[in-house]
């Protein structure tokens, strides 16, 4: 089994729910700054680079942020290219050390100000688009879930 990828919601519900109150009916609720793509990189510069690209294929507006964690390698200089290239909604957060895949998507959560965060592993590949768009309404239609997705058998 692969794990595809899965998008969680972060812990202030009410106040998400208060914003999109606030904007529903001037603005279709995904095209609001809903959602942050996050993707955890350690030593794996060329998976990372097929992974932001083909998600950036079909995503580009999504704010994303690449975490990295402790890496040694030359990821840095991929990164700072990435960045380069994302038009201002991509960022990175530098890890000193490598504080292991979980703790690094935690601190993901805690520097990302979206209601939602959505992760993908640097060793994926996006094919297509539209899977967000029914993650977020799943994860709006029901105020107890947190959290969405799918495995995958390849």
């Amino acid at each position: 089994m692969r794990h595809q990828g899965s998008i969680a919601r972060r812990l202030d519900v009410s106040a998400f729910r208060r914003d999109v109150d606030t904007f529903a009916g001037r603005i279709h609720r995904f095209h609001a700054v809903v959602r942050t793509a996050v993707v955890v990189n350690y030593q794996t510069p060329e998976l990372l680079e097929v992974a932001v690209r083909s998600f950036r294929h079909y995503y580009p507006d999504v704010p994303l942020l690449i975490v990295d964690n402790g890496s040694r390698d030359h990821s840095r200089q991929l990164i700072e290219q990435l960045l380069a290239e994302g038009k201002g909604n991509t960022q990175a957060l530098w890890l000193p050390e490598n504080i292991y895949h979980g703790p690094a998507m935690h601190r993901a959560m805690e520097t990302a100000t979206t209601p939602y965060v959505y992760f993908f592993d640097s060793d994926t590949e996006t094919r297509r688009g539209g899977f967000l768009e029914p993650m977020i309404a799943a994860l709006e239609a029901d105020p107890m879930a947190y959290g969405a997705g799918r495995v995958v058998e390849v």
